[in-house]
């Protein structure tokens, strides 16, 4: 045990026994209307894990629920990223992740252990981290600059200073790196005293894009991820649908391969999730395990019941024995109050190379950038093919013509002015990432693609710049509206 497993030891022990609850976002089901149906189903759950909103109606949560543990799943801390510290806002993610963690009272932060922004090219998904030793030394420098500043912001507050979880990513379509995803994280543990987040859907997606299936079942393939993986360090277990991609086939049958299926909120939770549940939290280095959550954002209210009330048939004999055996380690194997931060060099060995690794792979995602400093790096040969080539054929451009809004219900009089001339967004997709950009604004999906939409239509098309420049106004400023709208509805 080195000294970041004492810190984190002794960090978890602060953090009560949750039990079985749901993440889910604010609005989308209200989240409200969720609760008062799983009262009226009698369903009780042990806490909330709140995916990142506006701060009242954040507060509002809070309010209304002035018992229920609720915890924080935040979003724009890009801590896989060498230049995390440089090229992003991190101070005001940061800030803003703060003043969440206070307002809510949170035990723990979970964030994706991945990126939707990459040497300032913007996606619309997470993207998970180059798979490498040198990777997770720079994630786990960057976790521990965020949980040092928690505890600074926390150092008068009632409640512990909250703890850094990561979440193990979702693979869309292949991985990258030269270490395998077990592995990544035992390096993580290593190096920073952050807890983790065993997610269940994107462990399948590992099986699935990772080729593992073509040589084990599911449930061998995850015995052998649960023996390297370091489980000591896990916290929270989520358990979430799978679905398909409007624009992928669904499945490969000259290779009778697995569904193409990917993480999706929104869709039903497949049997074999249920099964790989069962599997994990059966494992007995298990020990920390605070809650198991049903991720649920986006999901219809009455399938949510369906799959709540499951997953509470399933796990009710777990949850009586995980609630006994931390009371008894609590009662033979006391942990300091008082936490013992860990000595550790502020900057670890690692790759100078990393940085450009990172834009070879924004590079090999997108085909759209030629830089001839990269370095004979050995990524490509660590991805399948196959998998690469769906992500930027098929499902990097639906993201960026399709996802989160079509650019002919954005800017109809543009895209009317640009057919007139003969004109389209067509070469959007390759301008998009030939311009790296660094925004002055927390990360925004939406507000990215007005940008690059006005920046392309002053370089490609300026006689149609004034229209969209104009409709690029309009449509921040309906946005900031429909924004404080949403905010507003879940106050009283």
């Amino acid at each position: 045990m080195n000294s970041f497993d004492i810190e984190f030891r002794q960090r978890v022990s602060k953090i009560p026994f949750h039990g079985l609850g749901l993440s889910v976002d604010v609005y989308s089901p209200d989240v409200f209307d969720l609760t008062e149906q799983l009262e009226e189903q009698a369903l009780s759950y042990g806490y909330l894990e709140m995916f990142k909103a506006d701060q009242l109606a954040l507060q509002e949560v809070r309010h209304r629920n002035p018992s229920t543990y609720l915890e924080y799943h935040a979003d724009g801390l890009w801590v896989t990223q060498p230049d995390w510290e440089i090229s992003y806002r991190y101070h005001d993610e940061l800030t803003i992740a703060m003043n969440h963690l206070r307002q809510l009272g949170c035990s723990w932060l979970n964030h994706e252990c991945a990126t939707k922004q990459i040497a300032g090219h913007s996606f619309g998904t997470y993207l998970p981290p180059v798979f490498s030793e040198a990777s997770a030394h720079v994630t786990a420098v960057n976790v521990r600059s965020a949980q040092r500043l928690f505890d600074k912001r926390f150092e008068d507050h009632a409640l512990p200073s909250p703890l850094f979880l990561l979440e193990t990513p979702p693979l869309t379509f292949f991985a990258i790196g030269e270490v395998s995803y077990a592995d990544f994280f035992r390096f993580l543990a290593e190096a920073c005293s952050c807890g983790f987040v065993l997610d269940i859907g994107h462990i399948w997606t590992v099986y699935r894009y990772t080729g593992a299936w073509q040589g084990s079942s599911i449930e061998d393939f995850l015995e052998g991820l649960l023996r390297a993986f370091p489980l000591e360090r896990v916290v929270q277990v989520h358990i979430a649908g799978l679905g398909f991609h409007p624009a992928v086939l669904r499945q490969d049958q000259r290779h009778r391969c697995p569904p193409n299926w990917l993480d999706s909120h929104d869709s039903p939770i497949p049997d074999v999730l249920f099964r790989m549940l069962n599997q994990v939290l059966a494992h007995p280095r298990l020990i920390n395990v605070r809650g198991v959550a049903l991720e649920v954002d986006t999901k219809a209210i009455s399938c949510i019941i369906q799959e709540f009330r499951r997953l509470g048939e399933q796990c009710t004999a777990w949850e009586q024995e995980q609630r006994r055996k931390l009371a008894d380690a609590i009662d033979h194997d006391p942990v300091s109050r008082e936490v013992s931060i860990a000595e550790a060099p502020r900057h670890f060995p690692q790759d100078p190379q990393l940085e450009i690794q990172y834009r070879h792979y924004v590079e090999m995602l997108t085909q759209c950038t030629s830089d001839s400093t990269f370095p004979q790096t050995n990524l490509l040969s660590t991805v399948d093919p196959t998998g690469l080539n769906v992500y930027r054929q098929d499902y990097l451009p639906y993201e960026i013509f399709e996802w989160g809004g079509k650019f002919q219900e954005m800017f109809p009089a543009t895209m009317q002015a640009l057919a007139s001339l003969g004109g389209g967004c067509e070469g959007l997709f390759c301008f998009w990432y030939s311009h790296p950009h660094s925004f002055s604004e927390p990360y925004d999906f939406f507000l990215v693609k007005v940008h690059y939409f006005v920046e392309f239509i002053r370089v490609e098309y300026p006689e149609c710049l004034t229209l969209a420049v104009q409709e690029a106004a309009d449509l921040r400023d309906g946005y900031v509206l429909a924004c404080q709208a949403r905010s507003s509805q879940n106050r009283p």
